[in-house]
Protein backbone atom coordinates (compact mmCIF):
# COMPACT_ATOMS: atom_id res chain seq x y z
CA UNK A 1 0.00 0.00 0.00
CA UNK A 2 2.62 2.36 0.81
CA UNK A 3 4.65 2.34 -2.59
CA UNK A 4 1.45 2.61 -4.32
CA UNK A 5 0.30 5.54 -2.64
CA UNK A 6 3.91 7.03 -3.08
CA UNK A 7 3.52 5.93 -6.95
CA UNK A 8 0.83 8.51 -7.00
CA UNK A 9 3.09 11.52 -6.21
CA UNK A 10 3.61 14.71 -4.12
CA UNK A 11 0.62 16.74 -5.71
CA UNK A 12 -1.80 14.09 -5.35
CA UNK A 13 -4.37 13.80 -2.11
CA UNK A 14 -7.49 11.44 -1.19
CA UNK A 15 -10.58 12.44 0.81
CA UNK A 16 -12.14 10.44 2.79
CA UNK A 17 -15.87 11.29 3.32
CA UNK A 18 -19.18 10.13 5.18
CA UNK A 19 -22.37 9.81 3.54
CA UNK A 20 -25.31 10.96 5.27
CA UNK A 21 -28.22 9.50 3.94
CA UNK A 22 -31.47 10.43 3.11
CA UNK A 23 -33.43 7.78 3.87
CA UNK A 24 -32.56 3.88 4.50
CA UNK A 25 -29.25 2.43 2.82
CA UNK A 26 -30.10 3.20 -0.65
CA UNK A 27 -27.62 6.00 -2.25
CA UNK A 28 -29.90 8.76 -3.27
CA UNK A 29 -29.66 12.02 -5.25
CA UNK A 30 -29.14 15.11 -2.71
CA UNK A 31 -27.20 13.07 0.25
CA UNK A 32 -24.94 15.24 1.77
CA UNK A 33 -21.28 13.98 2.26
CA UNK A 34 -19.23 15.05 5.24
CA UNK A 35 -15.64 15.68 4.55
CA UNK A 36 -13.59 13.52 7.43
CA UNK A 37 -10.20 13.45 6.58
CA UNK A 38 -7.95 15.07 3.05
CA UNK A 39 -4.54 13.27 3.05
CA UNK A 40 -1.83 15.38 1.24
CA UNK A 41 0.60 12.17 -0.23
CA UNK A 42 3.89 14.36 0.03
CA UNK A 43 4.96 12.49 2.88
CA UNK A 44 3.66 8.63 3.21
CA UNK A 45 5.00 6.47 6.10
CA UNK A 46 3.55 3.61 7.90
CA UNK A 47 1.01 5.90 10.61
CA UNK A 48 -0.21 7.64 7.56
CA UNK A 49 -1.36 4.15 6.10
CA UNK A 50 -2.69 2.91 9.54
CA UNK A 51 -4.41 5.82 9.52
CA UNK A 52 -5.70 5.80 6.26
CA UNK A 53 -6.85 1.95 6.99
CA UNK A 54 -8.81 3.16 10.61
CA UNK A 55 -10.63 5.85 8.62
CA UNK A 56 -11.95 3.72 6.38
CA UNK A 57 -12.64 1.01 8.38
CA UNK A 58 -14.79 3.41 10.50
CA UNK A 59 -17.13 4.62 8.25
CA UNK A 60 -19.53 2.91 6.50
CA UNK A 61 -19.47 3.36 3.10
CA UNK A 62 -16.56 5.91 2.95
CA UNK A 63 -16.41 8.47 0.15
CA UNK A 64 -13.33 8.63 -1.93
CA UNK A 65 -12.16 11.49 -3.97
CA UNK A 66 -9.01 11.43 -5.20
CA UNK A 67 -7.58 14.17 -6.42
CA UNK A 68 -4.26 15.34 -8.48
CA UNK A 69 -3.01 18.87 -10.41
CA UNK A 70 -1.22 20.25 -12.87
CA UNK A 71 1.01 23.33 -12.42
CA UNK A 72 -0.03 26.25 -14.18
CA UNK A 73 1.91 26.52 -17.18
CA UNK A 74 2.89 22.82 -17.30
CA UNK A 75 4.16 21.83 -20.82
CA UNK A 76 1.37 18.50 -20.42
CA UNK A 77 -1.65 21.16 -20.49
CA UNK A 78 -0.63 22.45 -23.93
CA UNK A 79 -0.60 19.08 -25.63
CA UNK A 80 -3.80 17.77 -25.57
CA UNK A 81 -2.06 13.79 -26.44
CA UNK A 82 0.33 14.13 -23.31
CA UNK A 83 -2.52 15.61 -21.08
CA UNK A 84 -4.26 12.43 -22.08
CA UNK A 85 -1.89 10.17 -21.47
CA UNK A 86 -0.79 11.77 -18.27
CA UNK A 87 -5.05 11.05 -17.26
CA UNK A 88 -4.60 7.52 -18.33
CA UNK A 89 -1.55 7.04 -16.00
CA UNK A 90 -3.69 8.75 -13.30
CA UNK A 91 -6.73 6.44 -13.88
CA UNK A 92 -4.55 3.30 -13.63
CA UNK A 93 -2.74 4.31 -10.45
CA UNK A 94 -5.94 5.00 -8.67
CA UNK A 95 -7.35 1.74 -10.08
CA UNK A 96 -4.56 -0.25 -8.18
CA UNK A 97 -5.33 1.65 -5.02
CA UNK A 98 -9.10 0.47 -5.05
CA UNK A 99 -7.81 -3.01 -6.07
CA UNK A 100 -5.48 -3.09 -2.80
CA UNK A 101 -8.63 -1.92 -1.05
CA UNK A 102 -11.23 -3.91 -2.22
CA UNK A 103 -9.19 -7.11 -0.92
Amino acid sequence: MKSLLQDLGESFYIAIFRRIPLHGNQFRAGERWDLKARLYLDFVNDEVIRYLIRMLESIDYPGLHFGSGIERGSEVLGDREQLTTWARDIFERVYRILQYLET
